[in-house]
């Protein structure tokens, strides 16, 4: 990452262990190495990763499996 940032390691360190700040351009740097927007280097790891996308078809899929669990149960209630 230092290499790819044309800094030193201990530069880096520092950086991460809050000795050093870091500018705004460094920022952009960070976030082209993480191939993330700039933005999401200051959220939370869970909240960052997160991807409404696949929430949504976790979503769609359970509210699938749920309702085929109710019909199948319904159908076999009214066979009795």
């Amino acid at each position: 990452m230092a290499e790819q940032m044309n800094v030193s390691k201990n530069t880096i360190h520092e950086i991460e262990t809050g000795k050093k700040f870091v500018r705004l351009q460094r920022l952009t740097d960070f976030a082209a190495v993480f191939n993330i927007e700039a933005y999401k280097l200051f959220l939370p790891e869970n909240i960052r990763d997160y991807d409404a996308n696949i929430a949504v078809a976790q979503y769609t899929e359970d509210a699938k499996d749920a309702l085929e669990n109710l019909l199948g149960d319904f159908l076999t209630n009214t066979k009795k």
